[in-house]
């Protein structure tokens, strides 16, 4: 507090206003912590405000990341397929994937029936009983 010494008000009342004689708390010891007390809330709020907006729209902004949230419409690199090589692509994920997508057709439809979901755990190297291969 030593620094804050020559801001302690000393004095009488009639000194600092006018009329009035001064409040409880608005002068010596007490009144210039309340002051510093003030000050030290009012710049962390500023702080906190400037701190957020860097943290919004400074260099962690989604628009600057690498993979922004914006989708490949708006920011390309100029490396689509064209013609047979994106068909070929194509074919070769969706022969990927269809196994999978019939499989869990079979089941949504089997759900729906009220049949039995039959075990397709056959070739993902798991047995009937979940042991896997011994």
């Amino acid at each position: 507090m030593r620094r804050f010494a020559p801001s302690i008000i000393t004095g009488t009342a009639s000194q600092r206003r006018g009329f009035f004689y001064a409040g409880a708390g608005e002068v010596g010891i007490y009144g210039s912590s309340l002051r510093t007390y003030c000050l030290i809330i009012t710049g962390s709020m500023v702080f906190q405000a400037a701190y957020g907006y860097y943290m919004m729209f400074g260099p962690w902004y989604s628009n600057r990341q690498y993979a922004p949230f914006s989708t490949d419409l708006q920011t390309s690199d100029g490396t689509e397929m064209e013609g047979e090589e994106a068909v070929a692509n194509l074919k070769l994920q969706y022969e990927r994937i269809m196994p999978f997508m019939e499989e869990m057709k079979a089941k949504v439809e089997a759900a729906e029936s009220g049949q039995p979901i039959a075990s397709s755990s056959k070739g993902h190297g798991h047995d009937d009983h979940g042991h896997g291969h011994h």
